[in-house]
């Protein structure tokens, strides 16, 4: 199956006829060429970069969003480990949280320092190596891994991964190294979601994506 216009709007895919060149080409490179294949891979990359609207990820977090997302770093502790929780139930922001509130580059270089490849803090790779492309590839090792199959230094030249050519074919190989094909064949979304991100963070919105464009795949 190859993709039309009509299949990118429906999964949302914001200006279609921009991406539709490089959307097919990563099609065929990656054998996404079946009316479910193409159907959720197209919903998932959609989910994740707001339908190629945001090929970077987006890490200007509040102190109380750090808290709620990482809160074994973030979020204050009673004396037997819990966490305290303000009058709305939410997890409290301690000093550090505060300290990196809305500075995005100190909070790429903290969450993500020496862990996917990437350096200490002071090394500066965690936002060098932030999450880019249509499937928000993250860390050095993923960039490195990546661009050897590409042909492309991402390591040195991680900004590449935010031309349209590199956005969809990096989310090609990230679909292909995890084998995201096997869910797609069982119409299985929610474990494909699981191997992307480790939950079912969009759930909802990936299916909803996923239905209207495979209902007009397999028309």
């Amino acid at each position: 199956m190859i993709p039309e216009t009509v299949h990118l709007e429906l999964a949302g895919i914001k200006d279609p006829l921009k991406w539709l060149p490089y959307i097919r080409q990563t099609c065929e490179e990656f054998e996404i060429n079946t009316p479910q294949r193409v159907a959720a891979f197209l919903a998932q990359i959609a989910h994740e970069s707001a339908g190629l609207t945001m090929l970077e990820e987006n890490l200007n977090y509040s102190d109380m969003t750090m808290a709620a997302v990482w809160p074994n770093r973030f979020a204050v502790k009673n004396p037997d480990g819990k966490y305290k929780l303000d009058e709305k139930g939410k997890k409290i922001p301690n000093a550090f949280a505060k300290a990196l509130h809305r500075k995005p580059q100190l909070i790429a270089n903290t969450v993500y320092s020496n862990r996917m490849g990437n350096g200490t803090i002071e090394s500066g790779d965690g936002w060098k190596h932030r999450g880019m492309g249509a499937k928000q590839l993250t860390g050095k090792d993923n960039h490195k891994r990546c661009g050897d199959y590409l042909g492309v230094d991402f390591v040195a030249n991680p900004e590449k991964l935010l031309e349209p050519e590199y956005a969809i074919r990096s989310a090609g190989w990230f679909w292909k190294t995890n084998n995201l094909n096997r869910f797609a064949d069982a119409g299985d979304i929610k474990g494909m979601t699981k191997a992307i991100n480790g939950g079912l963070i969009g759930i909802e919105d990936r299916t909803a994506r996923y239905d209207r464009c495979y209902g007009q795949c397999r028309a």
